[in-house]
């Protein structure tokens, strides 16, 4: 994306998640990010030899000269402008970082099988906080639509997974996870777009895991999409913050729901089709939005960069079901 009227204010790459899962890292690709601003120039390439991993790129957000709007994230859909600006950006996002692309040219001593096959469009669309004003089935179709028309003019192969969902949003001009997939999916043509679907099952035990992954998995089945992949675009628990919050756990509470989840996920993993999971967040970090008062607390690591519990767990579980 070369247009920057923004550029002077921008700071340095911001990537909204850090999400780890042993084999795989997933990373937003934030329009408003510099890296794209720029013209996409190289995100850190000591990240990825870090990882040694498949890379799962989050496409997302729409910068405020582009919507108008610094306060709250829309969705770039509101006329032709908007389309094309990110149509633009998504192709050349593909361009630079799909199989094949600029990046991996330039950085020859990265393995070539990390270049992203699966792309996930947006997060929590279902959701004010990230499609503002409020949820809107049919305007996310449209951006599937065209983002699906620019991706295919860069690499046909690549997937598009429905952004990550929670089943419940708290504001009123959310909608169930369940209820906006059954929508788009009634959308004229929308099944064939669609390669996969993300859930963010948060919940305060597994019950409450279970009922959500189970409930988007029956609406893609009975809109006879039975073999699109469901990925677990998120799920964590917190080792600490505000009591309130039921996704609040000791270290000892934190680590034991995380090989719960995964062992569900594991067991469930043909019935549900589930790709992937991924865990909210690799390490603990300062400060609290006012969108998650829990996240900084739901790290595998401290911020001094050692092992919680969960760590320990997390790693326990890929020695034993991985290697």
């Amino acid at each position: 994306y070369t247009r920057t009227p923004m550029l002077s204010k921008l700071r340095q790459l911001t990537l909204t998640h850090w999400i780890f899962v042993g084999m795989g890292a997933g990373i937003a690709l934030g329009w408003t990010a510099p890296e794209f601003a720029a013209g996409l120039k190289p995100f850190s390439t000591i990240f990825l030899r870090m990882i040694k991993s498949i890379v799962v790129p989050i496409i997302f957000g729409t910068p405020a000269f582009i919507s108008g709007d610094s306060k709250h994230v829309r969705g770039p859909v509101k006329g032709e402008m908007q389309r094309a600006e990110w149509e633009q950006f998504t192709a050349a996002a593909v361009a630079r970082y799909g199989p094949g692309g600029d990046f991996w040219a330039e950085n020859p001593s990265l393995p070539p099988g990390l270049a992203p096959g699966n792309w996930i469009l947006w997060n929590e669309q279902n959701a004010p906080a990230f499609w503002h004003p409020k949820a809107n089935p049919s305007q996310y179709a449209t951006l599937l639509r065209i983002t699906r028309e620019a991706v295919d003019t860069i690499d046909p192969s690549i997937e598009l997974t429905v952004g990550g969902m929670y089943g419940f949003p708290q504001n009123p001009k959310g909608i169930t996870s369940k209820k906006f997939l059954r929508q788009l999916y009634k959308k004229r043509g929308i099944k064939k777009l669609i390669d996969g679907v993300s859930a963010h099952p948060y919940a305060g035990n597994l019950a409450g895991v279970s009922a959500q992954v189970k409930d988007l998995r029956r609406v893609m089945d009975r809109a006879g999409d039975r073999k699109a992949d469901l990925y677990i675009g998120e799920i964590g628990w917190a080792s600490g913050g505000p009591k309130r919050s039921s996704l609040v756990k000791s270290q000892a509470g934190q680590a034991r729901l995380l090989k719960q989840a995964y062992d569900l996920f594991l067991s469930r993993r043909r019935q549900w089709n589930i790709e992937a999971v991924y865990w909210f967040t690799w390490r603990d970090y300062a400060g609290a939005g006012p969108d998650c008062a829990w996240c900084p607390k739901a790290g595998l690591l401290s911020k001094k960069n050692k092992r919680k519990p969960a760590g320990r767990a997390f790693e326990k579980l890929i020695d034993k079901k991985v290697a």
